[in-house]
């Protein structure tokens, strides 16, 4: 198929001899000299095995009696320290009915889990249930986290509040911790709550 220009002629393709070059001036092959293209190839031979290297060796220094007495000594400690046991940390938790336990004003959190039975989706949801207020010791407080001791039965996600001491005194600091872990103790339950900005109404 012919290709045409706009014009609807044939376009021309470079099949012919450029029209430039009927005025350039051609040379001679034979008045040509060339120079350095009559090389000759150079082969050489290569062993394949190299010749091993010299390794030199670090000379030898004596040890004395002492390095050896030192050594020995670690060696009889390190094995101390595995087989020496840690000693155990016992938790001494007081009970909420004495003086220096805290009122502590909860609002319960009711979590319901529901699974997508087509994708497998757990979606959780979170309501909060009838107020009420408990005793209980705190255990720690660095005023991001704290933890508390009580024989109530507290659910995650609840909002706490701990108000006064039992027996009237303020609190260092008032704020509202949310539950986040809660642990099954001997007489009782351990609760860790994190600061929250939840602010619940404990007017009624």
């Amino acid at each position: 198929m012919t290709l045409l220009t706009q014009d609807g002629k044939p376009y021309r393709t470079f099949s012919e001899p450029n029209p430039i070059m009927k005025g350039q001036s051609s040379l001679e092959k034979d008045d040509l000299v060339f120079h350095n293209f009559k090389w000759e190839p150079k082969i050489i031979i290569v062993s394949q095995k190299a010749p091993p290297k010299s390794v030199v060796k670090p000379p030898e220094v004596p040890r004395s009696e002492a390095i050896d007495d030192f050594m020995e000594t670690l060696k009889r400690e390190a094995v101390a320290l595995k087989k020496e046991k840690p000693p155990e940390v016992k938790l001494v938790i007081q009970s909420p009915e004495q003086s220096n336990a805290v009122m502590v004003y909860c609002h319960p959190a009711i979590v319901r889990e529901r699974k997508d039975d087509l994708y497998g989706d757990v979606k959780k949801t979170i309501q909060f249930g009838d107020k009420f207020s408990f005793e209980a010791i705190i255990i720690d407080c660095n005023g991001l986290e704290i933890s508390l001791f009580t024989h109530n039965v507290i659910s995650k996600e609840s909002i706490v509040y701990p108000s006064k001491y039992k027996n009237g005194e303020k609190l260092e600091h008032y704020r509202w911790w949310k539950i986040t872990k809660v642990e099954t103790s001997k007489d009782g339950f351990l609760l860790l709550g994190e600061l929250t900005e939840s602010q619940r109404d404990f007017s009624d």
